[in-house]
C-alpha cells in the first residue's frame, strides 16, 4: 500500500479524534457551569476558621473600629471590630484576649471580657481566598487612651490595616460605610445595659 493511501485512511481516525476531544472539554465546561453554585454553597460546608472579636467600648460608649483594605484590590474597604483568628488549643476568650492586647496594647484577663454576646459564621474573601470563619464576640469596656505602639501586628496587619477610630452610635445609625457585624449596634445596646445572653446570639 502507498504512503498517500495510508494517509487518506488515516484522516476519518485524526477528525474523529480531534471532535472526541472537543466534545470532552465542552462537557467538561457545561459540568463545571451546573456545578458552580454547588461549589460555592460548599464553602460553607468546609472546616471554619475559628476566631474571636472584641467589642471595645470607652467611658463615653464610643466603640472602636478598624479600617480594613483587600491586599489585592485596594478600593474593597471596611471597617470592623478588634480581634483574629484562634491559636491552637486557646479558648474564644482567650483569642479574643490576646487579640486585643495584640491590636490595640489593651491588656485584660480572658475572665474580664464581657460575654460571649454572639456567634457569626461567615464566608468571605480575602486576597482571592475564600474563608469560612465562625466567629464568637465579647466585649470590654476601657478608659485607657490606646497606644498603637505597643501593638503588635503581623505583617499582613501591617498591610491591611489602615485607621483605627472611635465611632459614636449616631455615626453607625448614618453611615454609608460597609460595617461588620452588620448587629454592632444591638451588641453596643447589651454592653451599656448590662445584658449579657445567657446563650449567644446568632448573628449576621
Amino acid at each position: 500500500m502507498h504512503a498517500t493511501s495510508l494517509v487518506v485512511w488515516a484522516l476519518p481516525d485524526i477528525v474523529l479524534s480531534v471532535t472526541i476531544a472537543i466534545l470532552l472539554i465542552a462537557c467538561r465546561f457545561i459540568i463545571l457551569h451546573k456545578l458552580r453554585p454547588s461549589i460555592v454553597n460548599s464553602w460553607r460546608t468546609m472546616k471554619p476558621r475559628k476566631a474571636s472579636r472584641v467589642v471595645l467600648l470607652n467611658e463615653r460608649d464610643e466603640v472602636l473600629l478598624i479600617r480594613a483594605q483587600d491586599l489585592l484590590t485596594p478600593t474593597h474597604q471596611w471597617w470592623m471590630t478588634c480581634g483574629g483568628g484562634s491559636e491552637l488549643g486557646e479558648s474564644a476568650a482567650q483569642t479574643a484576649a490576646r487579640e486585643l492586647a495584640e491590636e490595640t496594647g489593651l491588656e485584660c484577663e480572658p475572665g474580664e471580657l464581657i460575654g460571649p454576646l454572639a456567634t457569626r459564621d461567615d464566608v468571605f474573601k480575602f486576597t482571592e481566598k475564600s474563608l469560612h470563619q465562625h466567629e464568637t464576640y465579647f466585649a470590654f469596656r476601657t478608659s485607657e487612651d490606646i497606644e498603637l505602639e505597643d501593638a503588635v501586628w503581623t505583617d499582613i496587619e501591617k498591610r491591611s490595616l489602615l485607621e483605627f477610630r472611635w465611632w459614636t452610635r449616631e455615626e453607625l445609625m448614618t453611615t454609608t460605610e460597609t460595617i461588620y457585624p452588620k448587629n454592632l449596634l444591638h451588641l453596643m445596646d447589651l454592653v451599656t445595659a448590662g445584658s449579657v445572653p445567657d446563650v449567644p446570639l446568632v448573628i449576621d
